[in-house]
C-alpha cells in the first residue's frame, strides 16, 4: 500500500449539539479491497485568549466504505470564532495488517459556517464579514503559488512580522483579511488569532484542478478560512473536493439577472464589484432577490489603508448601498 499523503486528509465535524459533537477525519481509500483502520486522538480546546482545560477522546475507525473513515465524538466542544478562537490537535495512525503504514499530527478548529437564505452564519449567528485585501498580501508577492500542488508554507518574514504586530489591530476593529493564495504560517496564523479569511484561488489556472482539489482540502484544517472565492469553472472542482467549504464566485460581465442566477446556484456566496454605488446598488438589490443567496460587495482601492482606514471603508461601503441592500459582506 501507498502511504497517502496529508494533503489528501479532510477534517469536517457532523451531527451533534452544543453538548456534544461527532469530528471526522477522511482520506481516500487506494482501492475497494485494501483494508485499513484509521486511529487517533483530538485534545483540546487550546485557545491564545483564554485558559482551557484540554481533554483526550479517541479517534475511531469506522470500517469499509467507499474512504477511510474514522471519527471521534467531541463533548462540551468549543467551536472557532474570532473572539475565542479554539483549536484542537489531532494525532492520527492509519495501519494496515496491524502495521502503521502513515502518521501525522495536525492542530484543527470545529467550525459552524454556513447560509441561510441571504445570511451568512458562524458558530449559528448571522454573521456580517467586513474584510482588507492588505496591501502588502496584494498582487505577485507570492508569485510561485500557482506553480506548487499544495499550499505554500511560509509567509515572507517582513509581512508576517507585521501581521504579528497588527493580530490585536484586527481584532479590535473586527477586521478580517481577504488573501491570493494564503500560505500555510498564514492560515496558522489567523486561525490561532481569530482573524477571518476569504481565500482568493481565482489567479489559480481553471485547468489546474488538481491543485485546486488538494489546496481546498488543506483548507479544512484551518478554521480561520471563512470563504474561498474561485472561478465559475472551478466551483464544482472544489465542491467535490471539499463539500464543507462554503464557496464564492464573483459574478461579473454583462450576462443577464437570468444567467447570473442559473450560475450563482452552485456557489454558496456571490460576490459583486462595486464602482458607483447608486448605479451598482439597483442591480444588488435585483441580482440579490433573484439568486436568494448571501452576498458579499467589493470596492477596490489603490491607496493602502491602514487597519482602522479599513475598516471604516468597509462601513462606508455598506452605507453607501444601505438605501438598496444589506449585504452579508463587505471587502475592500
Amino acid at each position: 500500500m501507498i502511504a497517502p499523503s496529508v494533503d489528501e486528509l479532510l477534517f469536517f465535524t457532523g451531527f451533534g449539539s452544543f453538548a456534544w459533537t461527532y469530528v471526522y477525519a477522511q482520506l481516500p481509500r487506494p482501492s475497494a479491497d485494501a483494508r485499513c483502520q484509521l486511529r487517533g486522538t483530538i485534545t483540546g480546546p487550546h485557545c491564545h485568549y483564554s485558559r482551557t482545560l484540554p481533554t483526550r477522546w479517541d479517534f475511531l475507525d469506522q470500517g469499509d466504505g467507499p474512504t477511510i473513515l474514522a471519527r471521534a465524538t467531541v463533548v462540551d466542544p468549543c467551536f472557532w470564532t474570532p473572539t475565542l478562537p479554539f483549536l484542537y490537535d489531532v494525532t492520527l495512525e492509519l495501519e494496515q495488517h496491524g502495521q502503521r503504514v502513515w502518521s501525522t499530527s495536525q492542530r484543527i478548529g470545529l467550525t459552524r459556517y454556513g447560509t441561510r437564505g441571504c445570511n451568512l452564519l458562524c458558530d449559528g449567528k448571522r454573521w456580517v464579514l467586513r474584510a482588507t485585501f492588505l496591501p502588502f498580501l496584494r498582487g505577485p508577492i507570492q508569485h510561485a503559488a500557482p506553480q506548487l500542488s499544495t499550499l505554500p508554507q511560509k509567509t515572507p518574514s517582513a509581512d508576517f512580522e507585521f501581521l504579528e504586530q497588527a493580530a490585536d489591530g484586527l481584532r479590535e476593529h473586527l477586521l478580517g483579511i481577504a488573501v491570493e493564495q494564503p500560505t500555510i504560517s498564514l492560515c496558522e496564523w489567523a486561525s490561532t488569532h481569530g482573524i477571518p479569511m476569504i481565500a482568493d484561488l481565482r489567479h489559480r489556472s481553471s485547468s489546474t484542478g488538481s491543485t485546486i482539489s488538494a489546496i481546498v482540502r488543506q483548507f479544512s484544517r484551518y478554521p480561520c478560512i471563512a470563504a474561498t472565492i474561485v472561478h465559475r469553472e472551478d466551483v464544482t472542482t472544489v465542491r467535490n473536493s471539499n463539500k464543507y467549504l462554503i464557496v464564492a464566485e464573483e459574478l461579473v460581465g454583462p450576462e443577464l439577472v437570468d444567467d447570473r442566477c442559473e450560475n450563482a446556484m452552485l456557489a454558496d456566496i456571490a460576490i459583486c464589484s462595486v464602482h458607483n454605488a447608486s448605479t451598482d446598488g439597483p442591480n444588488l438589490q435585483e441580482w440579490a432577490a433573484a439568486i436568494g443567496r448571501p452576498m458579499f460587495a467589493i470596492r477596490s482601492d489603490s491607496q493602502s489603508m491602514d487597519i482602522p482606514s479599513a475598516r471604516l471603508a468597509c462601513e462606508q461601503l455598506q452605507a453607501d448601498l444601505a438605501p438598496w441592500i444589506d449585504l452579508a459582506g463587505y471587502i475592500v
